[in-house]
């Protein structure tokens, strides 16, 4: 079953029930991904995801790491607790949980010199706050919950059987392969998986994160390799460019590591491939096949 079909068996009537734990009300549904969200009056955000696609542990890893970098001085949308004192609550097989609400816009493809600093500079708040992460119990309807966390070296050992029918692909595969077992364990933080331009948004003084929907256990350069490609189009025209204004924002708090971060920009690209041949309702519209064979030079 995909996420639309799943996604699609929501009851009418389960939003409303959950925006009321937060004593709050939806104006409007705003996304379809692995989540329903919908706008809610208080101008906070409720996301809706069937258990089935992520169990509670998931949702409590996204919650949790949250909290901690909003208290690490990240920008960040924070979960919210609700009447209950929950900040995951269950509604049947759906789990609600609610986010500030950011008062500005998502960056597009057409992103500002000034943006574009900005951004990388919450990227590089964003990974200085995770390395001292540790997770703690998240409260849920269904009681004390700890967080479950996966490393990038499992996602990535998981697309072989996808990948192996395919020469090509197979060859990427098994030469990048190495590589990532052998990157220094020391070095793993906590990522956020999908730092693309939809999940940053503006303010018109700073740049904030949202949807932290896929912590994973990874290298810092392979959240950076995301924030090279727009939503839909593929890489950003100008990548050196573009490397260059982000770059000058992330530096202000952490070193970025050119030489794997091209590196990671082929994996993430092949990562991605293997996730949209696996569900055929989900993946990028530009090449990335092309992307993951041949990979970017900055």
């Amino acid at each position: 079953m995909t996420w639309a079909q799943t996604l699609a068996d929501l009851p009418q009537d389960t939003a409303a029930r959950a925006a009321s734990l937060w004593d709050d009300t939806v104006l409007e549904r705003v996304g379809v991904s692995a989540n329903l969200v919908y706008r809610l009056s208080s101008g906070h955000y409720l996301r809706l995801v069937r258990s089935n696609l992520r169990d509670m542990e998931l949702v409590a890893a996204g919650v949790d790491w949250a909290r901690w970098l909003a208290a690490n001085g990240a920008n960040v949308s924070g979960a919210l607790e609700s009447n209950a004192g929950c900040l995951i609550e269950r509604d049947g097989d759906w789990l609600a949980t609610v986010w500030t609400g950011i008062n500005g816009q998502s960056l597009g493809d057409a992103i500002t010199d000034t943006q574009l600093e900005l951004w990388g500079a919450a990227a590089g708040r964003l990974h200085k706050a995770s390395a001292g992460y540790e997770p703690r119990a998240v409260m849920t309807s269904s009681g004390a919950m700890l967080p479950e966390r996966f490393s990038l070296r499992t996602f990535w050992r998981k697309i072989e059987q996808t990948v192996r029918n395919d020469a090509e692909l197979l060859e990427v595969y098994q030469r990048l392969t190495p590589w990532l077992e052998g990157l220094p364990m020391s070095e793993m933080l906590t990522c956020h998986g999908d730092f693309r331009p939809a999940n940053a948004v503006w303010d018109s003084v700073k740049v904030w994160m949202i949807d932290f929907d896929e912590p994973v256990l990874a290298w810092p350069e392979y959240d950076v390799a995301r924030a090279m490609s727009r939503d839909e189009a593929g890489p950003f025209p100008n990548l050196s460019t573009h490397l260059e204004g982000f770059r000058r924002g992330y530096e202000r708090h952490q070193t970025l590591n050119l030489e794997r971060l091209q590196t990671f920009v082929q994996l993430h690209a092949l990562l991605s491939l293997s996730w949209s041949l696996e569900d055929a309702s989900w993946g990028w519209s530009h090449d990335l096949r092309r992307l993951a064979l041949k990979g970017i030079e900055f």
